[in-house]
């Protein structure tokens, strides 16, 4: 899988919220990898929003840019 297709399965899991334990799974990463992809995201013009819950944190691409990559 290229650098570009991994970026590409990472907009489509962030649709919804995902948890971090979520993402290294779907993807095999470790955590560090994951957040350096959602911050590649953010670089790339499709930010990457953030909501911690009961001492959850999950994430998912913002509305607005979810919307635009449509």
């Amino acid at each position: 899988m290229t650098n570009t297709e991994k970026m590409l399965a990472l907009k489509q899991a962030l649709d919804g919220w995902k948890t971090l334990d979520e993402l290294k799974k779907l993807f095999g990463w470790r955590a560090h990898t994951v957040r350096g992809r959602m911050s590649d995201l953010g670089r790339s013009g499709s930010p990457v929003e953030r909501k911690r819950e009961g001492g959850i944190t999950s994430y998912r691409l913002k509305q607005q840019a979810a919307e635009e990559a449509a």
